[in-house]
């Protein structure tokens, strides 16, 4: 389990290096606390026994939240204003890593991590499969819930399930953690 949390902090001297060139970087998550990332850790445990059951959705995510806040923490204020977090509160249709014009492209499989699947690589967002993957990523993106600091992500991860329409009592944890 630890492995898997592993995978955005190997890349945290080279997202701060980027920052400090101007670089803009948009990270968009599934929010940790949501009905659906619930559903995701299910399908992610497939046929295992309940005993041997693991979040793994909900503490990655605020693991990644954690990383991304020290990075965050690594650059100037100018620099840290070309990194913009999002959250959103939708079923998640693809796992997507863009970067320019390209795109790796996963899959959300039950009992398999996006990551740890086959990339497919997209080339160009007017290419065939490029039009729906970008445009899909937009869409998410667009219904994205953006933190103000993501340095301060604790403090705004409770009114931002607010915004979604989490009922208070199911976000009591959230102000708890």
């Amino acid at each position: 389990m630890a492995r898997s949390r592993d995978e955005l902090s190997i890349l945290a001297d080279g997202l701060a290096e980027a920052l400090t060139r101007g670089t803009n970087v948009r990270i968009l998550m599934l929010y940790p606390h949501s009905r659906i990332a619930k559903l995701r850790t299910e399908a992610l445990h497939g046929t295992k026994q309940a005993p041997f059951r693991e979040n793994q959705v909900r503490p990655g995510v605020m693991h990644c939240l954690d990383v991304l806040s020290a990075i965050a923490s690594m650059v100037d204020d100018e620099q840290r204003r070309f990194l913009r977090v999002r959250l959103y509160n939708s079923l998640p249709s693809i796992a997507v890593y863009g970067v320019d014009d390209r795109a790796f492209v996963s899959l959300f499989l039950h009992g398999q991590l996006a990551i740890k699947m086959p990339q497919i690589e997209v080339r160009g967002e007017d290419s065939l499969l490029g039009r729906p993957v970008f445009r899909e990523l937009e869409t998410l993106w667009e219904i994205g819930q953006e933190f103000a600091d993501v340095t301060s992500w604790p403090a705004e991860l409770g009114p931002m399930g607010e915004r979604f329409g989490i009922a208070p009592a199911d976000l009591q944890d959230v102000r708890e953690s």
